[in-house]
C-alpha cells in the first residue's frame, strides 16, 4: 500500500479502531483529522469534590468549555460517548495536574484512576475541522493573503507586517509580502 493510501486509510479509521491503536500504543499523538464526522472532546478529570463547580464553570462558559457528556463518580466508562470506552486509556495521552501543577505525560492513567474521579468531556475543534475542510477554506486563506492582511499591513505599517510574519505568520504558514 502506498504511503498516500495508507493515510487516507488512517485518517478514515472508526473510533473504535482509533481506540483499539492508543490502547496497543500505535497511535500516541493528537487525533486532528481521524474519525471524520465523529465527535471528538477533550478530558477533563477531577475529585467529585470539585466537580460541581467545575460542572458550573462550563455551563457558564459554553462556547470555550461545551460540555459533551459527564462521567458518573469512579466509573471510567461512558456510554453516552459510545460502546466500549475507558476514559482511563483511551486518550493518545494524558496530562496529570497536582494541585494545579503538571506533574506527568502518560499513556494510560489506570493506576491513577481513583474511586472519586468524575470524567468530563468536553467539545473541541476537532469535531467541526471537517466542516471547515468541507467549507471554502481555500478560498477564505487566499482572501486573508491576497486583501485582508496587505490592506492592514499597508494602514499598520511596515514593521507591524514584518513582527506579524514572523510570529503569527511563521506559525499559520502565511507571510505578509
Amino acid at each position: 500500500m502506498n504511503e498516500e493510501n495508507w493515510i487516507a486509510k488512517a485518517l478514515a479509521a472508526s473510533p473504535e479502531d482509533i481506540r483499539i491503536r492508543i490502547r496497543a500504543g500505535l497511535h500516541v499523538c493528537h487525533t486532528a483529522g481521524r474519525a471524520p464526522g465523529k465527535l471528538q472532546c477533550n478530558l477533563a478529570i477531577v475529585p467529585e469534590d470539585y466537580a460541581l463547580d467545575f460542572l458550573r464553570f462550563c455551563l457558564r462558559n459554553p462556547k470555550p468549555r461545551p460540555i459533551a457528556a459527564v462521567g458518573d463518580t469512579g466509573v471510567p466508562e461512558m456510554p453516552a460517548l459510545g460502546r466500549d470506552i475507558d476514559i482511563r486509556c483511551d486518550a493518545p495521552f494524558y496530562r496529570v495536574f497536582v494541585d494545579g501543577e503538571l506533574t506527568k505525560e502518560v499513556e494510560n492513567i489506570s493506576k491513577d484512576w481513583r474511586d472519586d474521579f468524575v470524567a468530563v468531556a468536553l467539545g473541541c475543534s476537532f469535531s467541526f475541522e471537517n466542516a471547515l475542510i468541507r467549507a471554502d477554506i481555500r478560498r477564505a486563506r487566499n482572501v486573508l493573503i491576497s486583501e485582508a492582511l496587505p490592506d492592514w499591513a499597508e494602514r499598520a505599517g511596515r514593521d507591524w507586517a514584518e513582527r506579524w510574519s514572523m510570529s503569527v505568520g511563521a506559525v499559520v504558514g502565511v507571510t505578509i509580502e
